[in-house]
C-alpha cells in the first residue's frame, strides 16, 4: 500500500504540466542536467538539450570523437551544455 505513493512522488519530479494537465515536458535529471529534457514531439521523446535540441546521444557521441570545445562549436552550442550532455549520458548509462 506504501509503494504507490512513493513511486507516484517520483514520477512527478520534472515534470511540467500544460493548464489542461497533461504533460507537456520531463526534465529527468535537473540535479546534474538541467537543461535536458525529454518531450514526445521532439527528436521521438529522446533526451535533447532545451534550447537547441540537440539530442543528448548526438553530443556525447561526437565528443568521443573530438574535442569538446570542438563540439560546441560545431554545433553551436557552448561547451557547458556539451559537457551536461555528456554527464547526463553517463548516468544513463550507470543507471542501465
Amino acid at each position: 500500500f506504501e509503494f504507490k505513493p512513493i513511486i507516484a512522488q517520483s514520477l512527478k519530479e520534472g515534470v511540467v504540466y500544460d493548464p489542461s494537465g497533461l504533460i507537456r515536458a520531463w526534465y529527468p535529471r535537473e540535479d546534474i542536467a538541467p537543461n535536458v529534457l525529454v518531450h514526445p514531439k521532439h527528436a521521438f521523446g529522446k533526451p535533447i538539450l532545451k534550447d537547441s535540441g540537440i539530442p543528448t546521444k548526438t553530443l556525447a557521441d561526437a565528443a568521443e570523437l573530438d574535442s569538446v570545445a570542438k563540439q560546441a562549436k560545431w554545433f553551436e552550442v557552448s561547451r557547458a551544455r556539451v559537457n551536461e550532455a555528456i554527464k547526463f549520458e553517463k548516468e544513463l548509462k550507470r543507471a542501465a
